[in-house]
């Protein structure tokens, strides 16, 4: 790919070209899509009410979106960086090549969960719901490229980098529960339900849940630090609450991965 007598526009439209290209018609981005599709199904076709069917919907999203958002972006990444060397040792701008990547892998994730999860739900019939899973499944999908494109730039060993964000995702879908639950039962006698806001913060996975139930008002899903939320903000406020710190979770890491991968000596 030769950028040099291209404009700045056109190089970088090129770039994002051939990185979304490349993506969406890699296998396993198909079987990604299908799979994705085929379990959504399956899981509206035995929901006989809605609560039943967007908690189901939202269960698999939250163990299924994040795992693949972190390990196909690291994996993909890892697998182009001689690519990117190259990219590199023409005049473009280190920015521009760190936002196309992320971009490209940003769409090709939402596309592929509109068509695995909203679809799904239109077809089902459950489109106010399907709208609002999409609106949160956009955010996490831009929340976990972006953790593992940080990731990855940050890690030069891929090794360590897959190991990475496998023990992001082990804590942010198991791990932080289990110790949440385990605070909550040891520390029962005490107002901890002040500190909830600021420790939901640290799990992206949980703003989601809470984000889509709060949305869709299936208040006995919540959990203990949704139900704290909607006490603190209510639901119109916990809502945008929960937004904004999802907002932070793309921002931050995208930032950082950002200032790393233009110093970094390729």
């Amino acid at each position: 790919m030769q950028l040099r007598n291209l404009s700045s526009g056109s190089k970088q439209l090129s770039l994002f070209e051939h990185y979304i290209n490349d993506i969406v018609r890699g296998k396993w981005f198909i079987a990604y899509t299908v799979l994705l599709f085929a379990l959504i199904y399956a899981v509206l076709m035995f929901s006989f009410e809605t609560s039943q069917a967007v908690v189901g919907v939202m269960n698999l999203v939250i163990f299924i979106v994040p795992a693949v958002g972190l390990f196909f972006t690291s994996m993909y990444y890892y697998s182009r960086r001689e690519f990117m060397e190259f990219i590199l040792s023409q005049p473009v701008s280190r920015t521009f090549v760190y936002f196309s990547f992320y971009m490209a892998m940003t769409l090709a994730m939402i596309f592929s969960f509109i068509l695995g999860v909203s679809v799904p739900m239109f077809i089902q019939g459950f489109i106010p719901e399907a709208i609002k899973m999409s609106l949160w499944g956009v955010l996490l999908n831009m929340i976990f490229v972006a953790i593992s494109l940080m990731v990855s730039v940050l890690t030069d060993d891929r090794v360590r980098g897959l190991g990475t964000v496998l023990l992001l995702w082990f804590f942010f879908t198991i791990f932080y529960d289990a110790v949440l639950t385990a605070v909550i039962i040891y520390f029962r006698d005490y107002p901890i339900e002040k500190f909830i806001p600021f420790v939901i913060a640290i799990n992206p996975v949980d703003d989601f849940r809470i984000s889509t139930l709060l949305s869709t008002n299936i208040a006995a899903m919540l959990g203990y630090s949704g139900a704290v939320i909607k006490h603190f903000f209510g639901r119109f406020f916990g809502v945008l609450y929960v937004t904004f710190l999802q907002s932070l979770w793309v921002i931050v890491p995208f930032l950082v991965g950002l200032w790393k991968f233009r110093k970094k000596d390729f």
